[in-house]
């Protein structure tokens, strides 16, 4: 295409520009890492010509107050209560800037798979993007101004007018509102997200146009940070453990204050949504739970991500948020390490059943949602005494707990032949091993690593074993017809047929096996547990898949 005329070009110049606004804020680490490649200010994130285009929207949208003045009280309105409508509609169309400026940056990519721009915030960070895409917001393709008002417009026709509402900002160790008050609520998560960070990309670009509307909310220049709760060492001078102190402070002092305020003959529910590996800000916020004599009465994931999302994203992500339901402690005892344990292999069974057989969980929020029914026991008491007499930590206790989890998920009665796949999977996943280690973990099934390999679920030549893949089946089989069917083999071959016939051919070969299903269900959840943990996002995939559309195919077959 031919270059732009001279005249489109010097509206770039650095004379033309000098009274850009050009945000100076600066961004700081915990966001992600553009500002290792130079991107160190908000304004850095936008090019020449996405800062003229928000410029002149904002700059747009402050002249129209006298317009829509002189409109409304043409219409018969006061001079307050025009100026009160004038107010409101630059309110609007400063969302509608800010949702602009969300698909105008430098780290926004495209959506080859819907052929759409994306937006900057694909996840709560601000990552490098080698390749940006720009949209004309004058044309008719996605991330246009126009689309960006029509969204604003449908939130504002969806509001509910009744019943009136009200919302009140208040800090939690000061507040008094949820005095014998039902209490929800999903506190900050250690340091995974900076949200005050993070939302200054939004706060500069609102502040010019609001701050005379809202002075309260627009007093500082950036978005308030210093009362926010999370461990974020540059807010403490670098200091990892000082943040951590912060948080950890913060949080006992705060849900202390909730346990006081929150009505007696109700419990409280407190959303909670990190992964397990993710021990720190898990560990430290059930310290916090407990230290405040909270008992954990239940827990529960509630599916609050769009599939969408999380498919964006690409990796083995939550998507469900965690319900913790806590009450007030009243026992005031002690049990030993001992008798925890046998509580744990008493209660556990129980709940895990009823999560992985009676309902479907997402294979992500299994790990964490099966923590709830052992930290429960845990909780219960004033502590778990160890044999010095010292009380077990929370991450202690968390390391106890998952021993348990895996000895559910690796104890469903399976047969030799899958005993023996699962043990090898949890070494070297589908890597080659020794041949002699095989024939020991064989041996300690009464069978033979030469049987295995006959069966098909094994390959071993030149003093190495591997398990097959499930693609490397072969194409044609009937349970009936194998004389060493296994519930590992069952379940990869059914992966096979759904991956390359579908799920009707899947659930044919299902309703041969009602032995088996249940054992493959748990399976399933067992060797995706094994793949996070050795960092295979694929392989867990193909696992979490299986798990969530069981049901389904249960009721198909």
């Amino acid at each position: 295409p031919p270059p732009p005329p001279q005249e489109q070009r010097t509206v770039f110049t650095q004379e033309n520009n000098k009274n850009l606004y050009i945000p100076n804020q600066k961004i700081y680490s915990i966001v992600k890492n553009v500002q290792l490649y130079g991107l160190t200010t908000f304004g850095d994130l936008f090019t020449p010509r996405q800062l003229q285009a928000l410029n002149a929207f904002s700059q747009t949208i402050a002249d129209l107050k006298p317009q829509i003045l002189r409109d409304m009280q043409t219409r018969g309105l006061d001079t307050e209560q025009a100026n009160s409508y004038a107010e409101t509609i630059i309110t609007y169309l400063a969302m509608v800037l800010d949702k602009f400026a969300d698909y105008s940056s430098q780290i926004c990519s495209w959506e080859s798979w819907r052929e759409t721009i994306g937006h900057t915030f694909v996840r709560q960070a601000l990552p490098m993007i080698w390749d940006y895409a720009e949209v004309n917001p004058f044309s008719e393709s996605s991330g246009n101004w126009r689309s960006h008002l029509s969204w604003v417009v449908k939130v504002i026709a969806k509001l509910p007018a009744k019943p009136r509402g009200k919302a009140i900002q208040a800090d939690v160790l000061k507040q008094t509102i949820a005095q014998d008050k039902i209490i929800a609520c999903d506190p900050p998560y250690y340091d995974n997200i900076a949200y005050g960070d993070l939302s200054d990309f939004f706060y500069v670009w609102l502040r010019p146009l609001l701050k005379d509307i809202y002075p309260k909310l627009f007093t500082t220049v950036t978005a308030p940070k210093n009362e926010e709760l999370i461990a974020v060492s540059h807010r403490h001078n670098n200091d990892k453990q000082q943040a951590k102190k912060f948080f950890l402070d913060g949080m006992t002092e705060a849900l202390g204050k909730l346990n006081r305020q929150a009505h007696p003959a109700f419990p409280v529910v407190i959303y909670y949504a990190f992964k397990q590996s993710e021990s720190n800000g898990w560990e430290t916020f059930l310290e916090a739970l407990i230290k405040n004599k909270f008992t954990i009465s239940g827990s529960w994931p509630l599916r609050t991500e769009r599939k969408a999302r999380a498919n964006a994203m690409n990796n083995n992500s939550l998507v469900s948020s965690i319900i913790l339901v806590c009450r007030q402690r009243t026992k005031g005892k002690t049990i030993n390490r001992r008798e925890f344990i046998r509580q744990l292999k008493e209660e556990m069974p129980e709940a895990l059943t009823i999560m992985t057989k009676e309902q479907v969980i997402d294979p992500v929020d299994l790990q964490q949602s099966a923590l709830g029914p052992g930290m429960a026991i845990f909780s219960r008491y004033d502590g778990v005494l160890k044999q010095d007499g010292t009380k077990l930590t929370v991450r202690e206790a968390l390391k106890i707990i998952t021993e348990q989890l895996n000895e559910f998920f690796g104890n469903d009665n399976l047969d030799n032949d899958s005993s023996f796949c699962r043990d090898w999977s949890k070494q070297y996943a589908w890597d080659d091993g020794q041949y002699g280690e095989a024939e020991v973990i064989a041996k300690s099934y009464s069978i033979a690593v030469e049987k295995l390999k006959e069966a098909g679920i094994i390959r071993a030549n030149s003093g190495k074993v591997r398990l097959l893949r499930y693609h490397e089946y072969p194409d044609k089989w009937q349970p009936a017809d194998d004389p060493r069917n296994s519930v590992w083999k069952a379940l990869h071959y059914l992966i096979k047929i759904i991956e390359e016939r579908g799920e009707q051919a899947a659930n044919r070969i299902l309703q041969q096996m009602p032995e088996m299903q249940d054992k493959m269900q748990s399976l399933a959840h067992c060797l995706y547990q094994i793949c996070e943990q050795k960092n295979l996002a694929k392989e867990a995939q193909i696992y979490r898949d299986f798990v969530t559309g069981w049901q389904e195919m249960r009721k198909a077959a």
